[in-house]
């Protein structure tokens, strides 16, 4: 006679607290255990809603016996995953919600980027920055049509240009409005990325009637479009809720000031209006995760703009 498998209890539910934990080596992923179940990992590599990349996406499905596994940077750096568990009956859970990786752990042996300047040379524009000595090259990425530096209804869309020295000329083609930002190439990975603000060339700023944005430097690609005004998030990354700052605001008292939220399509999600000692505290708790655009704006004029990360981790 042949063997009989043994009586498993299984109940398909959704698997939850799904967490991730940073190694040298990539993301190790991991989530509560489902009883008698085995897991489906779908990795979605490049998500846009995760990823700050204009390299293509695609997706993998992994089959996992236990409830955790690790995700080498060799075969993905950046992704988003969810899981679903299997019982040996075939049924299946719903699908989790869907979270974004975390960065494996990179020692960086030279500093970061510093005084990065826009200037046009010759109807050329020029991003120039001063480095270390460790580095070995650098990285540029430029956002075309970053909400927050262009009125425009395309999508943002990013590219990244290996250099060699501290300067880079912009090809004569691309896009007239941008951001960027570049980081330093070291022996042992990377520098952080330092935001150089909105482009020099005269593109179309986000609020025709002020004067074009420069990077405020607090790290978050802020830009201040009205003077002596400026925005500070806290804390970013979020994951529940954001507060607001803001600082010089007493500039435009009698001023009906509010703060929007945008996602990377520039389509409004949040509005809140400025309380009267100028901080705003919004929940967040309802956003995804990824990288959003915030403004600070009267009567349809655009004071102000930077950059969130909502982090779900």
């Amino acid at each position: 006679m042949c063997s009989c498998s043994p009586q498993v209890s299984c109940a398909p539910k959704t698997p939850i607290n799904l967490k991730c934990n940073p190694l040298l080596s990539g993301s190790q992923i991991s989530w509560d255990p489902v009883p008698g179940a085995t897991y489906k990992v779908i990795i979605n590599v490049n998500d846009p809603a995760c990823c700050h990349t204009n390299q293509l996406g695609y997706s993998m499905v992994w089959n996992v016996p236990t409830t955790n596994t690790v995700v080498p940077t060799s075969v993905a750096g950046c992704f988003s995953w969810y899981v679903i568990a299997i019982c040996p009956d075939g049924s299946q859970s719903p699908a989790s919600i869907k979270v974004c990786s975390c960065s494996p752990v990179i020692v960086a042996q030279c500093q970061d980027p510093y005084n990065l300047r826009c200037a046009i040379v010759q109807n050329q524009t020029q991003l120039s920055w001063i480095g270390g000595g460790l580095a070995t090259g650098y990285e540029v990425e430029l956002t075309y049509d970053d909400p927050a530096c262009c009125r425009s209804t395309n999508l943002p869309t990013q590219q990244i240009f290996a250099v060699s020295g501290t300067s880079f000329m912009v090809p004569f083609g691309s896009w007239k409005c941008f951001s960027w930002r570049v980081r330093a190439v070291c022996p042992g990975g990377y520098s952080n990325w330092v935001s150089g603000g909105c482009n020099c060339t005269g593109g179309i700023i986000a609020n025709p009637t002020s004067r074009q944005g420069s990077s405020d430097g607090n790290g978050d690609g802020a830009t201040a479009l009205g003077s002596d005004i400026r925005v500070e998030a806290i804390p970013n990354p979020a994951s529940d809720f954001v507060v607001f700052n803001l600082y010089g605001a007493e500039k435009l008292q009698g001023q009906a000031l509010e703060i929007t939220i945008h996602d990377i399509t520039g389509r409004e999600v949040l509005r809140k209006t400025v309380d009267s000692e100028a901080k705003v505290k919004c929940d967040v708790n309802a956003l995804s995760s990824g990288m959003y655009i915030y403004k600070l704006i009267s009567k349809g004029e655009l004071f102000y703009s930077g950059k969130i990360i909502i982090d779900r981790k």
